[in-house]
């Protein structure tokens, strides 16, 4: 009852967040620290401990702190956001907040202001109910999320300032049915090869010309067949895709470097020793078959995938809150994209993903439909319920 008379001051937070900005990296990082800023004036309102950590040049998180359990749930969602795109292409203000049909539009609404905002509440509804003594939650609103940089997160574990056993990523998605207990990882290599420059015009000499080497290569590359597993969470399987080519200074030069970029997205039992293992091979074909081929690679950067067991005392919890809640059976699966929960996981914090309800992620018309923040921060609170009751 407590939430549902909330439900109006849900919405107003969700707007007045929705309305700033927080693009990652604009406005040298000070979109993240004003969005920042005023997540710790909903905390002081609220009487939740908290602080702002990190500043511009290492990524900047704010924590809220609820309870003084020893063993702790986090709360997590990224303070920035992916830029608007061109506003004309809106239907409704990016900014706005605007509400139409039960749903509220507006950039990150569902990627994951509403989420952010359930959370809270959730927070404050356990803070005002129960006995901080029987239950602790650290809400983590990081920035640099969105760029895959993972920088506000990142310096709290270096600073040890994540004291949790398990956490709960806010990110919307469009069923009710469902949480993610498992993402699959990815891994990012730049492959380069090397020609000669000459004049194109040139009636003596051809130069080696690196982008069409580089078209050889690409085929190579393709033909390569990344295991998929048979892990039943992972039915989409290992994908690898080249998504972008560099290459040439002008058009009457014969280019003389160009370089490949290839982002693969992999299955829990494939590692990245598994794929470098297979691009070295691959590497070993290419320069045995193509004639007077220079071609280097260098890894760039990713995670690995994981998966939690159902097991999980936090995957028990937060299924049983959600079957009595929902009435129905909760469908547990695994995220396409990697997302912080790569790295938490990989720092020993095993997370689940499961948020308001939403749509049009990183789209135009981005929405979350209203009734869902305040279902969502009900089952946040019977979670933690669950989990510190157990």
């Amino acid at each position: 009852m407590f939430l549902k008379n909330e439900k109006h001051n849900m919405i107003s937070l969700l707007q007045k967040y929705v309305s700033l900005p927080s693009v990652s990296n604009n406005n040298d990082g000070n979109d993240e620290l004003n969005l920042a800023k005023e997540i710790k004036d909903t905390f002081n309102g609220f009487n939740i401990r908290n602080t702002i950590l990190g500043d511009k040049s290492t990524g900047i998180s704010v924590k809220g702190t609820v309870g003084f359990a020893e063993k702790g749930i986090l709360f997590n969602c990224p303070l920035d956001t992916t830029p608007e795109g061109d506003p004309d292409k809106w239907k409704y203000a990016p900014y706005d907040g605007t509400i139409r049909g039960g749903k509220m539009y507006g950039r990150e609404t569902a990627d994951a202001k509403a989420g952010m905002v359930s959370m809270i509440y959730a927070a404050y509804a356990l803070k005002k109910f129960i006995s901080e003594d029987e239950f602790r939650i650290e809400l983590v609103f990081d920035g640099g999320e969105q760029t895959g940089e993972y920088s506000g997160m990142k310096q709290l574990i270096k600073r040890h300032a994540l004291d949790v056993e398990a956490g709960i990523i806010g990110y919307a998605d469009n069923t009710d049915n469902e949480v993610a207990i498992g993402a699959r990882g990815y891994h990012r290599y730049k492959f380069t090869t090397k020609g000669f420059a000459h004049h194109t015009g040139s009636r003596n000499k051809k130069g080696i010309n690196a982008i069409s080497h580089a078209a050889k290569v690409v085929g190579y590359i393709e033909s390569i067949k990344i295991p998929n597993g048979d892990n039943p969470l992972f039915p989409f399987g290992s994908r690898m895709t080249v998504s972008m080519i560099q290459g040439g200074k002008a058009i009457n030069i014969v280019p003389d470097e160009c370089s490949i970029f290839v982002d693969i997205r992999t299955v829990p039992e494939v590692t990245k020793k598994d794929i470098d293992r297979l691009i070295e091979s691959k590497i070993i074909e290419i320069k045995n078959e193509v004639v007077d081929i220079d071609l280097d690679y260098e890894y760039l950067d990713g995670k690995e995938g994981y998966y939690l067991s159902p097991e999980y005392k936090i995957v028990k919890s937060i299924t049983n809150a959600r079957n009595n809640l929902y009435k129905s059976d909760t469908l547990l699966v695994a995220n396409g994209p990697a997302h912080i929960g790569n790295l938490l996981f990989e720092s020993n914090v095993p997370v689940i993903v499961r948020g308001p309800i939403g749509g049009n992620v990183h789209g135009y018309d981005e929405f979350v439909e209203i009734d869902s923040l305040l279902k969502t921060s009900e089952l946040y609170v019977n979670t933690i319920i669950n989990h510190f009751n157990s």
